[in-house]
Order: C-alpha cells, then sequence, then structure tokens
C-alpha cells in the first residue's frame, strides 16, 4: 500500500513538471513513464489515461487553490482587508506550487481543448463569481460599500485581479504586500479624485 501511494505520487510529480513545461499535447504518457522509471501500463492503472491524469492535476488543484482562498474568507472583515487577504493567500499557494500553477492558467486562459470541457472550466470561474458577488452584497447591506450593481462591482473586481495576476505571472515576479494592497485600493476607491480632496 505504501508502495503504491509512493508510486501513484512520483507520477503527479513528474507529471506535473512535464505538463509545466511541455503542456498536455508536447508531453506523452511514454515520457512521463520513462522520468518516472514505471510502465505505461501502471500510469493507467492509476490513472486511466493521460486525460485522467492531467484531469486529476487540474481537479486538485483547483480544490486546494479555492480551498486556500476559502480558508481566508472572513465575513466579518472589511472587504478590503477580505481582497487583501485573498490575494495573499493566492500567491502563497501560487509559490509554493508554480508548476500546478503553470498548468492550471494555460488551461485556464488557453484551453488545449483535449481535457476538461468547457462546461468544468465555466463553472470554476463562476463560482469565483459567485464568491466575490457574495462579499459585494453583504457588503452593501452593511453600507460598507455604496449601493451599485454587485454584478458589475464583481465583474469589475475580477479582472482588475485577474489583469494584475497576469502582469506579475508574465514576469514571474510575486507582489509584495504593499502591491496588493494598493491594488486593492485603487480597485475599491478608483481613479478619480473624491470631491472636496
Amino acid at each position: 500500500m505504501l508502495k503504491d501511494t509512493a508510486n501513484k505520487t512520483k507520477i503527479l510529480q513528474c507529471s506535473i513538471e512535464l505538463f509545466a513545461l511541455k503542456g498536455f499535447s508536447g508531453t506523452s504518457v511514454r515520457e512521463i513513464a520513462r522520468e518516472v522509471g514505471t510502465t505505461v501500463p501502471n500510469i493507467y492503472y492509476y490513472f486511466g489515461s493521460k486525460e485522467g491524469l492531467y484531469s486529476h492535476i487540474l481537479e486538485s488543484t483547483s480544490n486546494e487553490f479555492s480551498q486556500a482562498i476559502q480558508n481566508v474568507i472572513i465575513t466579518d472583515m472589511a472587504l478590503k482587508d477580505q481582497l487583501v487577504a485573498m490575494t495573499k493567500a493566492k500567491y502563497r499557494f501560487m509559490d509554493k506550487y508554480p508548476d500546478r500553477m503553470r498548468i492550471f492558467f494555460r488551461e485556464w486562459f488557453a484551453h488545449e481543448g483535449e481535457t476538461a470541457t468547457e462546461e468544468e472550466t465555466r463553472s470554476g470561474f463562476l463560482q469565483a463569481l459567485a464568491t466575490m458577488a457574495f462579499m459585494v452584497r453583504d457588503r452593501i447591506s452593511r453600507g460598507e460599500v455604496r449601493n451599485v450593481n454587485p454584478e458589475h462591482a464583481t465583474l469589475l473586481l475580477v479582472g482588475i485581479f485577474n489583469a494584475f495576476d497576469l502582469g506579475f505571472i508574465a514576469l514571474g515576479l510575486t507582489p509584495s504586500d504593499q502591491e496588493i494592497e494598493a491594488v486593492v485600493t485603487l480597485a475599491l476607491e478608483g481613479l478619480t479624485n473624491k470631491k472636496g480632496d
């Protein structure tokens, strides 16, 4: 049993490295087996297929990533503090699992077409939107955020944070806590001067 778990773990670790480096299409099961020092049937035994292996990596990454974000959601926090905490948690996860996140982002932004269905990808995005929309509605009801269309506010915030992420990811950088706090402040307060400033 212990050897079984070790073999499966070794297959997963090697697969993550290769998929992150070469993508789904550029990685073969034979190559994974060679790198791990196992057989192709052994990989099929654990995951059923190359698609099953890739889907397992995507699903486990998505679940763990979502859990990392959910762990910092505290409903009585101010929205700004909540968004800062969520963004920091996201970058901690990305720093801890860079190869898994490369796979995840490749699938999210440049879907290779052989694996997760469009519906599964859409479902993950809708879950993220629903979490943000709940936070916005809750803060509107408490008077922390002015009365705006919560769906529009949600799309705006998600768009700002995705653009912020892409800039750092493209450069291979992790934002500092001050940069995270600055972008959250900018997202919530906007670019224009307030009357009386």
